[in-house]
């Protein structure tokens, strides 16, 4: 995520055009460092960034992957800051879960075996959330490798009864207690999602954000 002036962030992408910055920190997502070494460590990721950033990309030589349109995805990212203060807005019965027990939850229709290693991945790392009634799982959310709120998901059936705000209520004050911040990145037409955001008082960030994949210069 590069977010910033223009020239902050053409700067940082021109260091790692030329390696003037590395990093020897490990990959969180154990697939994306596999995919990247198999592709000869010359695709860029750029995930969460203004639309400027993506130009100064482009002007420095990166190039879109396979022709592929650019960006691929985008959002606006949300935000909330401070201590946990949503329990009463916790109207329904939702739980904080750890490991992969709501993994056949988030992939039931999913077959694609990148995406259900990430997935297996995040509710490794943790934490997830589920809503239930009845007995039955009527909203879940988990936190990506970042550290911010995604995946929320509820059933066509379950939608309206505000399931999905108790489930974000309860993101909240988790992740607020934990790191004393939330943040989630929202698809630009879920607006189902923003005035559940806008309610509990969550900002978001001017944009919207865009993800990208690129090829290196001269790769």
């Amino acid at each position: 995520m590069l977010l910033g002036p223009k020239e902050t962030a053409a700067g940082a992408l021109a260091d790692l055009a030329t390696g003037r910055m590395q990093s020897d920190n490990p990959w969180p997502d154990a697939y994306a460092e596999a995919e990247w070494e198999r592709l000869g460590r010359k695709v860029l990721h750029l995930g969460r960034v203004s639309r400027h950033t993506l130009v100064s990309a482009w002007q420095l030589g990166f190039v879109n992957l396979d022709g592929q349109p650019q960006p691929y995805y985008q959002a606006h990212a949300w935000y909330i800051h401070g201590r946990p203060r949503f329990a009463e807005r916790v109207r329904h019965r939702c739980r904080v879960v750890s490991g992969s027990e709501l993994l056949p939850l988030f992939t039931a229709d999913n077959d694609d075996p990148k995406d259900r290693d990430y997935l297996r991945d995040c509710l490794q790392a943790g934490p997830s959330f589920v809503c239930e009634a009845n007995g039955q799982a009527v909203s879940w959310s988990l936190t990506n490798l970042g550290g911010a709120i995604a995946r929320i998901f509820t059933p066509e059936e379950y939608r309206g009864r505000g399931y999905a705000s108790s489930l974000i209520a309860l993101q909240f004050d988790t992740l607020l207690e934990r790191q004393g911040l939330a943040a989630a990145s929202v698809r630009i037409d879920n607006v189902g999602s923003y005035r559940i955001f806008e309610g509990l008082g969550a900002r978001h960030i001017r944009g919207p954000l865009n993800w990208s994949n690129l090829l290196w210069p001269g790769g």
